[in-house]
């Protein structure tokens, strides 16, 4: 008989947790499991990218508090084999609505967040050590969240670091798709791509894209929606750079837009993995990034498969990249090590080991 194996996160809107979740539902094995996706609001666009045969409920809400009562009504009446759980806030429900329901499922939740940014809040670093070790198991999608968790909140024996499953066959597919944008006739075209949110740190970008147009006739290309766009295209009128930095929106094809720069960028202060970084290498582009807290630095071998950067330091940013812009042979070295470094993050080999570890509560 199969185990029944909830999969529960707010919504499918664009973000890096969202893709990893539709990716394991497309990619686990029907026969195994029972399968459901349960969500706070039916809403996302990657809603069009999940598999037509997973059944989705709805807890028909994204407040705190209506979510911990439904949850509490759905463990008692589902009563699933396994519930896994995305995102610090709703991870916090589902383990508090757990408890109280009385349901004896198994938990597992999924960090995507680098914790260290709530240390300082005494709190919610007190909510996160009670709670996060009632979980069964603690899913980290890099190893520098692991080492936080150990470090910050003691938690040891209980986490495993599965890396965000990559498909790579269908990135290459799209990838190949024709690209009728005119600015990328004129090369060299950097490219980045990720919500326009603070923690993926556009400006420290745009000051470096100022740099290298001193140097070299270049244009910009920025893939992505989110709250700062006014403030970033502010920014982008006061460096006067406004006829050569193109916000295009979010693109459902970001691929052949990769495929067709010469370089790309991820300028983050934070994240939990850097799905983008390996989705870019996938696409045979040299990449440059960020040394941030956790994820980019366990993707990229500095020097062999792209370049590392210090986090805010627009020169060093701007160093990066002109040193590929500058030198087709190195680019070319980078894009090839990158595209051999990326076969380690397959959807299959992430799937697999996701596999493991829900076989091994369930038994």
């Amino acid at each position: 008989m199969k185990k029944s194996l909830i999969f529960f996160i707010p919504t499918l809107e664009i973000g890096g947790a969202e893709k990893n979740a539709v990716n394991i539902l497309s990619g686990i094995d029907r026969k195994k499991y029972k399968i459901r996706l349960l969500l706070c609001k039916k809403q996302g666009d990657f809603l069009n990218n999940l598999p037509s045969d997973i059944t989705i409920s709805e807890l028909g809400s994204l407040s705190s508090f209506l979510v911990f009562i439904r949850l509490i009504n759905f463990f008692k009446k589902e009563k699933p084999d396994l519930f896994v759980s995305n995102l610090l806030r709703f991870n916090i429900i589902s383990i508090l609505a757990k408890i109280i329901s009385g349901s004896r499922s198994k938990i597992i939740i999924i960090e995507h967040t680098s914790l260290s940014q709530f240390s300082i809040y005494f709190f919610l670093t007190w909510v996160i050590y009670f709670l996060y070790k009632k979980a069964d198991l603690i899913i980290t999608v890099s190893i520098g969240i692991a080492d936080e968790l150990k470090n910050i909140y003691k938690f040891g024996h209980k986490i495993r670091t599965i890396y965000n499953p990559i498909d790579i066959k269908k990135i290459n597919t799209l990838s190949q798709k024709y690209l009728t944008n005119s600015i990328f006739n004129q090369k060299p075209v950097i490219v980045a791509v990720g919500r326009l949110v603070k923690a993926k740190d556009y400006p420290t970008l745009l000051m470096a894209f100022k740099i290298v147009f001193r140097k070299m006739q270049a244009s910009l290309v920025i893939l992505g929606e989110g709250s700062e766009e006014e403030n970033l295209k502010n920014l982008v009128k006061k460096l006067e750079i406004s006829d050569n930095v193109h916000f295009l929106g979010f693109k459902e094809n970001p691929y052949n837009y990769m495929a067709n720069s010469s370089v790309f960028v991820n300028s983050s202060i934070r994240e939990g993995f850097g799905n983008v970084i390996v989705e870019a290498m996938a696409c045979g582009v040299p990449v440059v990034a960020t040394n941030c807290r956790s994820g980019p630095g366990e993707i990229i071998q500095d020097g062999v498969s792209g370049l590392l950067v210090e986090p805010r330091n627009s020169v060093e940013l701007a160093e990066a990249i002109l040193k590929i812009l500058k030198n087709q042979d190195f680019a070319l070295r980078l894009a090839l090590g990158g595209q051999e470094r990326v076969k380690y993050f397959s959807a299959e080999n992430s799937i697999k080991n996701y596999e493991k570890v829900f076989n091994e509560q369930l038994r």
